[in-house]
């Protein structure tokens, strides 16, 4: 069975419906050729592997994020921590809180065009978003449980570094976005890092 799935994982990349009922499917394990196919419906019925069917159904949706019914039964969209190795998840965030609306809709405007321009190849353009004497720091709240996917962004993290606290501080706006140059895109976390609480402070 797994070098059949194999087979159809090479030969039939649009496959959207997939019956293998009444096998010998012993271990989830077996049907990890099908995380790449972008299934919508999967029989599994009649495998050993459907004894504990609660079980199976989160098994299946962190292979298959995309199935909409299994055995015939309409499936629920997976929680994210259900779905997702703990290694990918994001941690919850945060909106950015403003006690007057305009000032809040001109905060989600700005997050908006900031993310648009740092995905692009022109991330030059956001030295206007810095003032001459602008400074950055970087550091991660969530540092005792840091998801591996926030890693290219909390290189210079100045809560982890201490001994180079103020070397990592990054000062002037040229500075700043080179620094910002050399992060990878946020995409396709983008929807997520757009919503992250913002802290405006004057200086």
């Amino acid at each position: 069975m797994v070098e059949t799935l194999r087979i159809l994982k090479l030969k039939l990349l649009k496959l959207k419906i997939l019956h293998i009922g009444d096998n010998e499917v012993k271990d989830i394990e077996e049907i990890d050729a099908t995380k790449d196919l972008e299934l919508k419906e999967l029989k599994l019925a009649g495998n050993p592997i459907c004894n504990d069917y609660q079980t199976l159904i989160k098994d299946v949706q962190k292979r298959c994020p995309e199935l909409l019914r299994l055995d015939g039964m309409d499936l629920q969209k997976p929680i994210l921590s259900d779905a997702v190795d703990a290694g990918k998840i994001m941690p919850a965030s945060e909106r950015m809180l403003a006690a007057n609306a305009q000032a809040q809709r001109i905060a989600n405007q700005f997050l908006e065009q900031y993310f648009l321009i740092f995905d692009s190849d022109k991330r030059g353009s956001l030295l206007s978003a810095y003032t001459r004497d602008a400074c950055l720091t970087v550091f991660d709240r969530h540092h005792n449980s840091n998801p591996n996917i926030l890693n290219g962004y909390l290189m210079d993290d100045r809560r982890r570094n201490t001994k180079k606290r103020q070397k990592l501080l990054k000062q002037r706006r040229l500075q700043i976005v080179t620094y910002l140059s050399e992060m990878p895109r946020t995409s396709p976390m983008s929807t997520r890092l757009r919503q992250t609480s913002v802290r405006l402070r004057k200086q």
